[in-house]
């Protein structure tokens, strides 16, 4: 009787169990499948291919939270770029969520298929020296988080649109050819907090221009700022104070003085972390008159501070953690004095006792 009843139902019932059966290989079986052929085929040309999901720290940071492989690619100068990895790659562009490229022979369509690697979280570039191929841009990697470009011949021409990725929260473009365009392009980011441009183009022109455009908007987000060897000075000291949120800065530059040091001192109410190695730093002027800049932590690494200087400095300035100091600046005595002003304030001892 029960049987007689569910008989109509029999085919459709039959016809929802193959449907299944489909799906699962579809989805599932045929893409699992895809996914080893196409690790196995990265790796025999000498690229490193991991799933970034089973890396517990990198998938937080990622903010991967997808049932299937994320992976993360990297290939370094041994790695051996064939059409048909680069076709792999390009299938497969949508689950990949990292890709390192180090002192690689990278040719125009290897960069051409990174840039539509659309959802790219994490890129870095590391020092393969030649120019960027025209045409290509990275427009298309709106959910990129992390970007690193270093000894890449990577300028404005392509810098001045990084202001297209609104997700942008990190970037390093040390040892490239970007200059003012592309930091004005940076302030613009929203999510930025954390930027490294040493040895770069940028000036104190662009930032005096930007300070004149913006009226106190630029980099609303930023806490970190490494601008070593570039051409920002003492010009540039009231737009680097009226950064909200500006926590460290490292500014060894031979257009830095006492008095810019003295002027951003004054101004920022917001600096922790301060680094002005270089010749030209003294000290006068500057370390021992009181401070608006809540500075814990100092470097003066390079410059004509002595041990007696940062002695008097420290017991000025009770908020001071650290000074890093020039190399043989102490005398054994003040070795000892300044680890017991450090064990007062409850610093990790620097220098070491002896």
């Amino acid at each position: 009787m029960v049987f007689r009843r569910l008989r109509p139902f029999a085919l459709p019932l039959l016809a929802l169990m193959l449907l299944g059966v489909v799906v699962l290989i579809c989805l599932v079986i045929l893409p699992q499948a895809a996914d080893k052929e196409f690790v196995a085929l990265l790796e025999a040309n000498g690229l490193k291919v991991s799933d970034v999901r089973k890396y517990e720290f990198a998938g937080e940071r990622l903010g991967l939270r997808s049932p299937w492989p994320y992976y993360s690619i990297k290939a370094s100068g041994e790695a051996n770029l064939t059409p048909d990895v680069l076709e792999s790659l390009r299938r497969h562009r949508n689950s990949i969520a990292r890709v390192e490229l180090v002192e690689l022979a990278a040719t125009d369509e290897m960069l051409s298929v990174v840039s539509r690697m659309t959802h790219l979280k994490d890129l870095t570039m590391i020092g393969f020296k030649r120019e960027w191929p025209e045409g290509v841009t990275l427009d298309g990697l709106r959910k990129l988080t992390y970007l690193t470009i270093r000894g890449v011949g990577f300028t404005d021409v392509q810098g001045r649109r990084l202001n297209r990725l609104p997700n942008l929260s990190i970037v390093d473009l040390r040892q490239t050819r970007i200059g003012d365009e592309t930091f004005t392009a940076l302030s613009e980011l929203r999510s930025l907090y954390f930027l490294k441009i040493e040895g770069t183009r940028v000036t104190d022109e662009g930032c005096l221009r930007l300070a004149s455009r913006t009226s106190g908007e630029a980099f609303p987000s930023l806490k970190t700022l490494f601008a070593d060897m570039t051409a920002i000075g003492d010009a540039s000291v009231p737009f680097l104070a009226s950064l909200p949120n500006l926590r460290n800065l490292r500014l060894e530059s031979p257009d830095i003085t006492d008095a810019g040091v003295r002027e951003l001192l004054e101004r920022s109410t917001s600096l922790a972390s301060l680094d002005v190695a270089g010749g030209q730093i003294s000290g006068v002027g500057w370390a021992l008159v009181p401070w608006n800049a809540p500075i814990e932590s100092l470097g003066v690494d390079g410059t004509q501070f002595t041990g007696s200087d940062i002695l008097t400095m420290f017991r000025l300035h009770p908020q001071l953690m650290s000074v890093m100091p020039p190399t043989g600046a102490y005398t054994p005595e003040e070795i000892k004095d300044l680890h017991s002003l450090l064990e007062e304030r409850g610093a990790w001892p620097y220098p070491a006792k002896k």
